[in-house]
């Protein structure tokens, strides 16, 4: 069975969107390998020069300021101490960009949202889990966050303000998911 290509989409572009991430990233792999040219423009987007990570603290200890004072990026040769240019947050799990960091980039709860509510154990108490992502979705007025006595309905995205804090390797070794 063959696959339909829009015919509005350049093939290569089509494959690249259907491949899984897995064999993606084995060929992204093997063309740095081979070819310098993408070795140089990968390393180019994907790393930076630690000194270019957002910097929480000044070297007195005292929390930075928001400084956004667009650095030049080094050749790619010149990086001295090279780190990923983008991270995972451990607090909101998204992925961010860690020249652009700031004390205001990361918006999350600090405790998880737990479930309330007479809709969610009417009818059902002890027969089923009632803490899964589909009755969040359905019932938010019922899943509040301990932080903040806040609902999933009322406040979804958080209660604290602060920087994107990268999650380290080993913390994603370890991680049950």
């Amino acid at each position: 069975m063959s696959r339909q290509v829009d015919p509005n989409t350049n093939p290569l572009e089509s494959a690249i969107n259907t491949i899984s991430e897995s064999t993606l990233r084995s060929l992204f792999k093997e063309l740095c390998k081979k070819s310098p040219e993408a070795r140089r423009l990968a390393t180019e987007r994907l790393l930076v020069d630690a000194s270019q990570e957002g910097d929480e603290f000044e070297a007195d200890g005292h929390e930075a300021k928001d400084r956004r004072v667009p650095q030049p990026k080094p050749a790619a040769a010149t990086l001295k101490r090279p780190v990923s240019r983008y991270a995972t947050c451990e607090n909101c799990t998204k992925e961010f960009d860690v020249t652009a960091n700031s004390s205001k980039s990361c918006v999350y709860h600090p405790k998880d949202a737990e479930p309330e509510g007479e809709e969610l154990f009417v009818d059902n108490y002890g027969e089923f889990d009632v803490d899964t992502p589909e009755l969040r979705e359905e019932f938010p007025h019922c899943f509040t966050f301990w932080c903040c006595e806040s609902t999933l309905e009322s406040n979804p995205d958080g209660c604290v303000i602060d920087w994107h804090r990268a999650v380290s390797e080993t913390k994603k070794k370890r991680s049950r998911f």
